[in-house]
């Protein structure tokens, strides 16, 4: 009769080279890689737009309340005294017999 076969030393069995399976494992891990930047890459642009809406809220909150002034201005434009106001701050006006003093900063 035969004899039993040994087992493998240490308990390892003879592993069959498979030349496919490390490149299918370098492939994965390339692929991986490449995934996770761009995930890296999407999640910073992420950040800048979210950056970028909040500066537009900004923006936006800005012109909303120089809308308003704007509609007050025309809902008041027959005011006199507004007129009044206007043409002494923006254009340098002054009524007869004012006199105006200005100080210059040292």
């Amino acid at each position: 009769m035969g004899r039993p076969a040994k087992p493998p030393k240490n308990g390892k069995r003879k592993q069959s080279k498979r030349p496919s399976g490390r490149l299918t494992a370098l492939i994965l891990a390339a692929l991986l890689l490449g995934l996770s930047l761009r995930l890296y890459d999407l999640l910073q642009e992420l950040r800048d737009a979210r950056a970028e809406e909040l500066s537009y809220a900004a923006q936006l909150a800005e012109l909303q309340e120089t809308n308003k002034r704007l509609a007050d201005d025309i809902e008041n434009r027959d005011n006199l005294d507004l007129i009044e106001d206007i043409a002494r701050d923006e254009m340098g006006m002054v009524a007869p017999g004012e006199k105006i003093f200005r100080f210059g900063n040292r």
